[in-house]
């Protein structure tokens, strides 16, 4: 499926509703469903795939909100990565 959306070139805001990762609330970063997420962003939006990931996750939650998620992320070893991309590019 991933495939398709990616010769599709669905957007990651897309795959983000697709994936129901807006539903997942606080959880958002434990959710598996959230690295396929990220991987696909990366492999489509390259070097802008922060960038565009946070103006998803903004939609979905408010700054100080965001931050405190990122810092839950931040200690998982799965997330702490891009965790720490998208809190840089959030400050």
């Amino acid at each position: 499926e991933i495939e398709r959306w990616f010769s599709n070139r669905w957007s990651a805001d897309a795959v983000f509703y697709k994936l129901e990762l807006d539903s997942a609330g606080s959880r958002v970063f434990q959710m598996p469903a959230f690295c396929t997420w990220t991987s696909y962003a990366q492999r489509l939006e390259g070097s802008g795939a922060v960038k565009v990931m946070l103006k998803t996750l903004l939609e979905q939650y408010s700054k100080p909100k965001l931050f405190g998620l990122l810092g839950a992320a931040k200690k998982v070893e799965a997330t702490k990565t891009i965790a720490t991309q998208l809190e840089n590019k959030l400050l």
